[in-house]
């Protein structure tokens, strides 16, 4: 009977992560500078950083004054054929890239963000 009790706390506790904080999310533009810094993290992450497309770029403002980016690239793969769009997410701080995401973990920060408010790591 006790590991019946046990379990459904230790699962609920790994959904609640005590190092998140809210913050409110605004479209805003994007600037040539930082269109360059990430296209130059997204295009590093892939085989062939050359051959990397992007589309849907799109860009928030969050409320600690980071920003977040999204959007999805397409590169070549060591066979040199184009791979298929990809999500991708990266989050700013000044000029330093806090984190990034290459996967379907970047469409759900990216819906997060475009809701007007999401849970980021402090």
């Amino acid at each position: 009977m006790r590991r019946l009790i046990i379990l459904p706390c230790m699962a609920l506790a790994a959904c609640v992560n005590p190092n998140t904080v809210p913050v409110s999310t605004k479209p805003m533009t994007i600037s040539a500078v930082d269109r360059h810094i990430v296209e130059t993290g997204i295009s590093n992450a892939h085989r062939d950083p050359e051959s990397t497309k992007f589309r849907s770029m799109r860009a928030y403002r969050l409320s600690n004054g980071d920003r977040v980016f999204c959007g999805e690239s397409n590169a070549k793969n060591g066979f040199g054929a184009y791979v298929g769009y990809s999500p991708f997410y990266i989050r700013m701080s000044g000029s330093e890239v806090d984190s990034m995401l290459i996967d379907s973990d970047a469409v759900w920060a990216c819906t997060e963000a475009a809701k007007g408010q999401m849970m980021i790591s402090s």
